[in-house]
């Protein structure tokens, strides 16, 4: 997949060699391949914003993956019984239960 992409950028918006080895680019050639990436993919803190705006929208519409978030489960239906057990510790879910 990732191949495609590389070749889809440098196919039509570079003219870059396509021999050429990463470690051989010019500062320029660099420049333009992130202008490029930048422009037609979200990266950096847009990538953040809209992963965070898809999961709370999950989340608000009551779906099983927005609880899983919620909940800190595992998601797309893995094993808990044996498996996650280091995702299940790595975020404490507080329950406030009324007595």
């Amino acid at each position: 997949m990732a191949r495609f992409y590389a070749k889809f950028i440098k196919k039509i918006k570079s003219s870059l060699n396509d021999n050429i080895k990463v470690n051989k680019l010019t500062r320029y050639q660099i420049d333009r391949i992130i202008k490029i990436i930048s422009q037609n993919y979200f990266v950096d803190l847009e990538l953040v914003k809209v992963i965070q705006r898809d999961i709370k929208q999950l989340m608000s519409i009551g779906c099983y993956c927005g609880f899983c978030h919620n909940a800190g489960l595992p998601l797309c239906s893995q094993r808990t019984h044996t498996n996650a057990k280091t995702y299940h510790k790595v975020r404490n879910v507080s329950i406030n239960q009324q007595s």
